[in-house]
């Protein structure tokens, strides 16, 4: 597939936002092992995950939008309640955003 000089643009845009949001959600990660449940790490991670999600659509990355939909779904069931954030939770969570970056 070849991409015109606009959706070339917009696809580096999107890369580097997609980092920048990477790195906001490990750090968001790492904040929560010291807050209480439904706290607002878990909040502006979980937008995180969706933004890249929703954007990663955009470009046809289906195995990144796969992916995100599923860190999505196990960061709402932590923020709505059924799923503990536990410690140890950050080490595996920032392996899986290590994969997302690849």
């Amino acid at each position: 597939m070849s991409l015109d000089d606009g959706m070339r643009e917009a696809l580096d845009m999107f890369v580097t936002e997609a980092r920048d949001l990477v790195q906001q959600l490990e750090e968001g990660l790492l904040e929560m092992e010291g807050q209480p449940p439904g706290g607002e790490a878990v909040n502006a991670i979980f937008r995180a995950a969706h933004t890249v999600k929703g954007s990663s659509g955009l470009f046809g990355l289906q195995e990144l939008v796969a992916f995100t939909h599923v860190v999505e779904t196990v960061l709402g069931s932590v923020r709505e309640g059924p799923v503990s954030y536990t410690h140890g939770w950050s080490a595996r969570c920032c392996r899986a955003s290590t994969t997302s970056r690849r």
